[in-house]
């Protein structure tokens, strides 16, 4: 089990290839990940999808948005960063 996943090229990886793929992603940091996930998540549609596929299959994790802003001004070029918590109610 890790206490945060980092997946940098989610979206380059999983973002062409369907929602099955971000379901399968999502339900893996679930069940392997206890505190939080940095990951890729694109922009637009693709963008989209990631968040609402981590709703749906990952419910406890929920998007930091102002963290995940941040970073994303910071990384300078880096699309679409997101970082999500594991609410404490899990």
């Amino acid at each position: 089990s890790f206490d945060i996943a980092l997946c940098l090229a989610a979206s380059e990886y999983f973002g062409g290839v369907g929602p099955d793929s971000w379901a399968q992603l999502w339900q893996n940091l679930a069940l392997h990940t206890s505190r939080g996930v940095v990951m890729s998540c694109g922009a637009g549609e693709q963008r989209r999808h990631s968040i609402d596929s981590a709703k749906t299959h990952a419910p406890s994790f929920i998007l930091d948005d102002a963290l995940s802003s941040q970073i994303e001004a910071a990384a300078e070029g880096e699309q679409g960063l997101c970082v999500y918590w594991r609410s404490a109610d899990q």
